[in-house]
């Protein structure tokens, strides 16, 4: 996308017209600038790196303005092109575009130049433009994401840590209370449940005896 001020004379209003609705079309935001009232606009075109889209028309060469603009404009941001043959000859950073017969539709040899003169600002806009509204959604989706990672890492690491804190930790032989009837003291490292398993059945037998 390229900031684009067509200026011309009042006789090539309707071919910048046509103009300004085929590259808007392609995205180019572009103003018209007609007559000398065009010299108003100058400055602020200058300042605001605008590329300038000069029209010379069959009455261009009689315009001050024209010359105006084709001389004292930054010349690496001019592109010229005609609708009618005997545009002036002066030094140029490139040459003028011949656009007569233009039928005002793309395709033709004249718009692919046009569209080959200015490629060279597009991509220097599309290098200079910040990234879009979803490519920041995007980068930060994978910021969060690579938080939430290393959250989960953390916490899971930590659980490690204390199950191997846990492994070096010496197994306490577990003494049952003396006022458990029939109850042995339990060997180191035996099972609760078990033992209580033990002193059930005992006691069964114990029963059985007395009857």
């Amino acid at each position: 996308m390229v900031d684009i001020r067509i200026v011309c004379a009042r006789d090539a209003v309707r071919t910048a017209e046509t103009l300004r609705r085929l590259l808007e079309a392609e995205q180019h935001r572009v103003d018209v600038s007609f007559g000398r009232h065009s010299l108003d606009q100058y400055t602020q075109a200058l300042e605001s790196g605008e590329i300038a889209l000069l029209i010379w028309s069959a009455n261009a060469p009689g315009a001050h303005y024209m010359f105006e603009w084709a001389e004292r404009f930054d010349r690496r941001r001019i592109i010229e092109i005609a609708d009618a043959t005997g545009w002036p000859e002066f030094k140029r950073a490139a040459p003028v575009i011949d656009f007569v017969g233009w039928n005002g539709t793309r395709g033709s040899k004249a718009w692919l130049a046009l569209s080959e003169r200015l490629r060279p600002f597009s991509r220097a806009r599309e290098l200079k433009a910040p990234p879009p509204r979803q490519a920041m959604l995007a980068l930060g989706f994978a910021a969060a994401a690579a938080m939430v990672g290393a959250v989960v890492v953390r916490v899971n690491g930590r659980k490690r840590s204390l199950n191997a804190i846990h492994a070096l930790l010496p197994r306490v032989p577990f003494h049952p209370t003396k006022s458990i009837t029939g109850a042995e003291r339990l060997s180191s490292g035996q099972p609760v449940a078990s033992a209580i398993s033990m002193m059930r059945l005992r006691s069964k037998r114990s029963a059985h005896s007395n009857i």
